[in-house]
């Protein structure tokens, strides 16, 4: 399982697209999202180049930031 670079805390360019997840991972901070390998998620922005936020499919409530080496970008 890879290692997460430390976050930054600015804003970046939003994207729309699912991901699915490669790896658990479990939120350390309160805006962080919690996942099990295999889930998929809409990936709703980008926090920074290595941080991404998203949502659970069908579940937008758990929502949050992830280190985006734990996933795969699915084909549209």
């Amino acid at each position: 399982m890879p290692v997460p670079l430390p976050r930054k805390s600015h804003t970046g360019k939003n994207k729309v697209r699912p991901v699915k997840t490669l790896y658990d991972c479990q939120a350390d901070k309160d805006d962080e999202l919690t996942f099990l390998e295999g889930e998929v998620t809409v990936l709703t922005g980008e926090q920074e180049q290595e941080w991404w936020i998203s949502h659970i499919e069908g579940e937008p409530e758990r929502k949050g930031v992830f280190p985006v080496s734990y996933v795969h970008i699915l084909a549209d």
